[in-house]
């Protein structure tokens, strides 16, 4: 499924959160959005998902999304239903589609294997950990077979140590169902670990959108340098992997 923004705005009252965004997103690919709190990367996603409206541009999918190929958004809370257990959770997309439970749940139980909840069916979310919460919405994403799979700051309610094994996890399960997928995250290091292209947002302008070896070795302008600079694990404190824009960065903010 490939999509292509052109010329994407989006104003809250006087403030304009995002300016002219263009970016193309190829089948199969898994991009991550990154940038400072505030430049437009959720606002982004809801677009695609069709959960706001931009006031300006265009997005065009090479097929439209539909109920049977929607556009599935995985939000930052997991969002899962704390009256179900996890595998009603898992099995609600297919429930509401009117998929009759004996045809449902062998899809469930393939579900809970992949994503190792097996021994957590018939817990409810409020009893199992963040990280298993997580698997359980990524799970209930994946079941109704999306177009594209959307992730809002999926490390953010994870502990330090979980999220290099999550990232690891959600590259592994992105490439093994194909999907096409769009993350925001805060988390440079785990954005560069699993994607194929990086746009960076700041100031709601797509300032770069690249591979992670070009993000680090060609920053677009002083702004993207300062930016990724910040990601010290990402860069091994090495400037000199920043080339000269981090040096003007730096003696512009001294």
């Amino acid at each position: 499924m490939a999509v292509d923004i052109r010329g994407l705005s989006k104003r809250f009252g006087e403030n304009e959160v995002l300016d002219s965004v263009s970016l193309r997103i190829n089948d199969g690919e898994f991009i991550s959005l990154i940038g400072p709190s505030g430049v437009g990367k959720t606002t982004l996603l809801k677009i695609l998902a069709d959960l706001e409206t931009p006031n300006s541009g265009m997005i065009r999918f090479s097929e439209p999304p539909s109920k049977a190929r929607p556009v599935i958004m995985v939000f930052q809370d997991f969002a899962l239903f704390p009256h179900m257990n996890i595998a009603e959770n898992i099995g609600y997309g297919l429930k509401v589609r009117g998929v009759h439970k004996k045809h449902r749940m062998p899809k469930v139980k393939t579900m809970l294997d992949w994503f190792g909840l097996s021994d957590k069916a018939h817990d409810y979310p409020a009893h199992i950990s963040a990280g298993q919460k997580q698997r359980a919405a990524i799970a209930r994403a994946l079941i109704v077979e999306p177009m594209i799979l959307l992730l809002d700051e999926p490390f953010a309610n994870l502990d330090k140590n979980l999220k290099g094994e999550t990232a690891e996890f959600i590259r592994r399960t992105q490439k093994s169902f194909d999907i096409t997928t769009v993350m925001v995250t805060h988390d440079q290091e785990e954005a560069f670990s699993v994607s194929d292209r990086i746009g960076v947002l700041i100031g709601g302008v797509l300032k770069q959108y690249a591979s992670p070896e070009v993000l680090v070795s060609s920053p677009a302008d002083p702004d993207v340098a300062r930016f990724l600079g910040q990601g010290n694990a990402l860069i091994s404190g090495s400037k000199s992997s920043l080339g000269p824009y981090l040096e003007l960065s730096e003696r512009n903010t001294s």
